[in-house]
């Protein structure tokens, strides 16, 4: 890990003079990571640098994408490609609505408030 940049000083608060990052831990205080580079793909995890295969960036059934996988295909393989981008942002929507419909509860209209408030008028 990098070492703390210097800091400016505006009214009562201190601005570190790098690219950072803060954690706020378990007793509530922020702790601030300097990146050891300013490239920004530099933190991504290994799974997010993944090669990009042609055929996986189009299927349905797959989780939705990481921020840092996006972050990654944005810089990488959409880059100077405006119908990559759309092709993705079509993808992700199509993989977010699959992944509702396989975790959504099935629509019971037995146990709707409209049915609910039925049975309270009845009884």
């Amino acid at each position: 890990m990098g070492k703390f940049s210097p800091t400016k000083l505006h009214g009562d608060c201190e601005e570190i003079a790098n690219t950072s990052t803060a954690y706020l831990t378990p007793d509530r205080k922020f702790v601030a990571v300097i990146a050891d580079s300013d490239d920004p793909l530099a933190r991504l995890s290994e799974a997010d640098k993944a090669p990009v295969v042609e055929a996986d960036e189009t299927r349905l059934d797959l989780f939705p994408r990481s921020s840092g996988r996006v972050k990654f295909l944005e810089a990488t393989y959409e880059f100077g490609h405006p119908e990559r981008f759309a092709a993705r942002l079509q993808n992700d929507l199509g993989r977010a609505i699959y992944q509702k419909s396989i975790t959504a509860k099935k629509f019971d209209p037995e146990t709707s408030k409209a049915a609910q408030a039925v049975d309270r008028w009845k009884h």
